[in-house]
């Protein structure tokens, strides 16, 4: 069979369809930014009334469904190194372990730290609050003991132990980690050589997915998806025209299948137990099929200005540490909002909220700056200090 492994060539790295792809990931970061800022958000009702301010609410409702974007994403690139590496037979768990945990670590550990350090100031300030995770109630103290932090360093949150602190976002990564190891398990299982190797790796699948649970089984088929286009037949379409009718189409495609649960069910609340699965399924099908159609029409194309392409590596660069960095500000600054102590005039809040939203962001720059943007280096020290 031929696979199309185009993520691992580096035409494919410098081409429009990359661009886009690391654009999605940050507007997909941004978009669960705006879902979580969207409850702090408190505006007039002349603004509420306005399609500028429908458009934006619309918009920030669909930041669960963007995480499926991360799925789909995260699918499609994981499983064509993989698969390019075991096909090509040069794999190593070591080198696997190193580059994922190195790339999860980098960020997720000063993470916890903020998390720390946001959730202490709230507790100090406005007091031992409770939170829902997952339709239970805990006090915030409870969230983190040192055995809930330790959980969540090592990828068991929703799995042994709750979300850390006022990290609610944390619930994702879990899932991610167990994708990265189920994976490889399962194709090795028909490319081992050793047939003892193929039973032994069927064995690690069952116990990995009777350990992760239902929940985060029924998402690594939206997470499979990814993995659809390289195996579908590539094409090319050379006529102008028709690239711009299919790429408005695509578009179209792409936004209907953020919104469809919503349309599916008029109460869509996946932020309590994730148990809506079928209108996301359906989502993750149409985001599958923009994938694909992204990477074709795409590919071969590189944008005239090189600035194009810097600014959405740049974006897609800084996209994991907003998205782990965010929600622990946003608890402190709600749980303020709500105290006798906010100091902020009813006239100005409306100013306060955008100008919060803006430094929020340029944290998350400065800490991407000091983690995520130092990756490469880091899985190179940890390479050398493990090279044996």
């Amino acid at each position: 069979m031929n696979l199309q492994l185009y993520s691992t060539n580096k035409e494919f790295h410098n081409s429009a369809a990359s661009a886009i792809l690391d654009f999605l990931r940050f507007f997909a970061a941004f978009t669960v930014f705006l879902m979580h800022f969207r409850p702090f958000l408190e505006v007039p009702p002349e603004v509420k009334n306005t399609i500028y301010y429908q458009i934006f609410y619309s918009w920030a409702s669909t930041g669960f469904v963007f995480v499926m974007v991360f799925f789909v994403l995260s699918g499609y690139f994981i499983s064509s190194t993989v698969l390019n590496s075991i096909l090509q037979g040069r794999w190593s768990w070591k080198t696997y372990l190193i580059n994922r945990l190195s790339r999860l670590w980098v960020v997720l550990i000063p993470a916890l730290l903020l998390t720390v350090l946001w959730a202490k100031l709230q507790i100090n300030n406005f007091g031992n609050s409770q939170v829902m995770v997952n339709k239970i109630s805990y006090f915030l103290t409870d969230l983190m003991s040192f055995k809930v932090l330790l959980g969540n360093v090592f990828f068991l949150q929703e799995i042994i132990v709750p979300t850390y602190g006022t990290n609610g976002p944390l619930w994702s990564l879990a899932f991610e980690f167990w994708y990265y190891i189920l994976f490889p398990c399962i194709i090795l299982i028909f490319k081992h050589p050793s047939k003892k190797k193929r039973f032994f790796y069927l064995i690690v699948s069952l116990i990995i997915i009777l350990f992760i649970g239902r929940n985060i089984v029924l998402y690594f088929t939206i997470w499979l998806m990814g993995t659809i286009p390289i195996f579908l037949k590539s094409f090319d379409i050379h006529d102008r025209l028709k690239r711009i009718l299919l790429s408005i189409l695509t578009l179209a495609l792409f936004i209907t299948s953020l919104k469809l649960p919503y349309y599916w069910y008029n109460d869509f609340n996946p932020g309590y137990g994730r148990t809506d699965f079928a209108p996301i399924f359906v989502s993750g099908i149409g985001i599958t099929i923009s994938l694909y159609l992204i990477i074709n029409l795409f590919r071969k194309l590189n944008f005239r200005r090189k600035l194009y392409l810097m600014v959405c590596k740049f974006l897609g660069g800084i996209s994991y540490t907003l998205y782990l960095t965010h929600y622990p500000i946003f608890s402190f600054l709600r749980a303020w909002r709500f105290s006798k102590d906010w100091p902020v005039p009813l006239s100005y809040l409306y100013l306060f909220e955008f100008v919060a939203a803006i430094v929020i962001l340029v944290y998350a720059i400065l800490i991407a700056f000091i983690t995520e943007r130092n990756t490469n280096k880091i899985k190179k020290w940890i390479g050398n200090k493990f090279s044996f």
